[in-house]
């Protein structure tokens, strides 16, 4: 895993993550449900792809995370709370609140970040 300079700004190219057809995107190349793009000491941004009906078991962050959807529709349950975040919304979760997520559409497609950065995940 590269970690980031955090003194100075920096681009990275993610073009080596994704396949396209057509100019479209079909792919993000990368095991599991979420590829890191970008990690630095203070945050870890990462692309997570959800399958219809997937399901992430319960779990917790030791820091604040920020899930923004930008195709599908999530339903959460957030510390015994049932939460729908829909399509170009975006749900902070406070660290250390238990958590768990199911796809609630044909799939999901959502960036990640953690703040500050979380070592394990994704």
């Amino acid at each position: 895993m590269t970690i980031y300079d955090e003194t100075r700004a920096q681009v990275k190219s993610l073009s080596n993550l994704i396949e396209r057809r057509n100019g479209e995107i079909v792919k993000w190349r990368g095991a599991g449900v979420g590829k890191r793009l970008l990690h630095t000491v203070k945050v870890a941004v990462a692309d997570i792809h959800l399958p219809k009906d997937a399901k992430m078991e319960p779990h917790i962050h030791p820091s604040t995370e920020v899930v923004a959807v930008y195709e599908g529709k999530l339903e959460m349950l957030i510390d015994g709370e049932a939460v729908t975040v829909n399509e170009k919304e975006a749900i902070i979760v406070p660290a250390n609140i238990p958590h768990e997520v199911i796809s609630a559409s044909g799939g999901v497609q959502a960036v990640c970040l953690t703040m500050p950065a979380d070592e394990g995940y994704p």
